[in-house]
């Protein structure tokens, strides 16, 4: 198997709203199957560039054919692909990103995959679908086709809730550990926080912060394979049992197959995002946005 990866951080006005700009191209052998796994994410938007239909799934779902031109809602599980011979390109929202520049329920997108237009509407998500092609696999190029798109919706967007940011950084913060401490923070009621959160996040504010701790500590890990993982866990777990659940829970196996399973994209990925971006997943982006 051949592949090819790239990463951009894109203009200055979109940073804070953007995960960043992500590139592969796959070339697989005819008759081989190999899948990649994806951690749990933001809500990612993505043209396929190249290639045929393109099987995906979500946890242990069954695979579906993912749109050309696609939206992938934020996930709270592993999200499994099938590689085949093609390339796609594609940018992660974060939740201010979310909410300036999609304003819908992001709890009705959350762990499904859908048309673009489904989000943009079908002038904006033609445009970029019609950009990404014309642009005959310039990454650069590519990555101006969507911020067309996006720097026009976002100069025809109100601000979005100053509450977005806050909760964003808190997700970063391993000594929020408690919903309540989270809340007090924003100075929200129960009701109220739930609700918001929901809406421009994608699932309830226990959720997000169990994603958050674990995908800190499971990225330790990765990072430091010679090193003890029990000593790499976030503080906010318990014991090692407790961080197994978590993980059977989000990605439906245990540390020990994740770490044995055969990635060379996604390792690839974490390594080049880390290099251009500063950080190997865009969920632990610092809120500031960018680098």
């Amino acid at each position: 198997m051949r592949y090819s990866v790239n990463f951009a951080s894109g203009c200055a006005d979109l940073l804070p709203y953007l995960g960043g700009y992500h590139g592969f191209g796959t070339r697989i052998a005819e008759g081989v199957f190999h899948e990649e796994m994806v951690l749990p994410s933001w809500t990612n938007i993505q043209v396929q560039s190249e290639g045929g239909d393109w099987p995906v799934r979500f946890g242990g779902s069954a695979y579906q054919i993912a749109p050309p031109c696609a939206v992938f809602g934020p996930t709270s599980n592993a999200f499994t692909c099938q590689v085949i011979n093609g390339h796609i390109i594609g940018v992660y929202l974060m939740p201010r990103g979310w909410a300036r520049l999609v304003g819908k329920d992001a709890s009705k997108f959350s762990d499904r995959v859908e048309a673009m237009s489904a989000i943009f509407g079908a002038v904006d998500a033609d445009a970029i679908h019609r950009g990404v092609l014309d642009a005959n696999g310039d990454f650069d190029a590519q990555v101006v086709a969507f911020e067309r798109v996006l720097l026009r919706r976002l100069e025809a967007s109100k601000p979005e809730p100053p509450e977005v940011a806050e909760i964003e950084a808190m997700l970063l913060d391993p000594d929020i550990r408690t919903v309540e401490q989270a809340m007090g923070r924003v100075g929200m009621e129960d009701w109220k926080f739930a609700r918001f959160v929901r809406r421009n996040f994608g699932f309830t504010p226990k959720m997000l912060m169990r994603r958050a701790r674990f995908i800190r500590s499971i990225l330790a890990i990765r990072d430091n394979p010679g090193q003890s993982w029990a000593a790499l866990l976030d503080e906010a777990y318990v014991d090692q049992s407790h961080f197994i659940r978590d993980c059977r829970d989000f990605l439906n196996m245990t540390p020990g197959q994740f770490a044995a399973r055969y990635q060379p994209v996604a390792n690839a990925s974490y390594n080049e995002r880390t290099r251009i971006l500063g950080d190997p997943h865009h969920v632990l982006q610092d809120a500031a946005g960018g680098e």
